[in-house]
């Protein structure tokens, strides 16, 4: 092969991987879910629409008797699902965050669930 050929083949080797590294999608931290959910006399249900990006999804709650301001709740658990049970008698607020390796999202709506 001739010093140009070769020389030009390098270069377009050099451009088609700069051109594949600039495809890469880039993570972006999710926004956050927008939340509803329903109750028993046991058991509320926290439900949402999948956040595109997310991995998982980290559920708050706050006590009735306390702030439904979800910086002061309690970290309840984490799901890759839509919804969350939270076996409890008792009444409370709920919040959600979305996550993923980019970071994670603000809190969702406040929502109170027992009657």
């Amino acid at each position: 092969m001739r010093k140009e050929a070769k020389i030009a083949l390098g270069i377009f080797l050099v451009l088609f991987a700069l051109i594949l590294a600039g495809c890469e999608e880039e993570v972006v931290t999710p926004d956050a879910p927008f939340i509803s959910g329903s109750f028993t006399s046991t058991i509320n249900t926290i439900r949402w629409s999948g956040v595109y990006g997310a991995e998982q999804y980290i559920i708050y709650y706050g006590n009735y008797s306390g702030s439904s301001d979800p910086s002061t709740f309690t970290r309840l658990g984490t799901t890759k699902a839509n919804s969350y049970s939270d076996t409890t008698t008792y009444k409370r607020y709920y919040a959600v965050k979305a996550s993923n390796s980019a970071g994670t999202s603000g809190f969702s709506n406040v929502i109170f669930l027992g009657d």
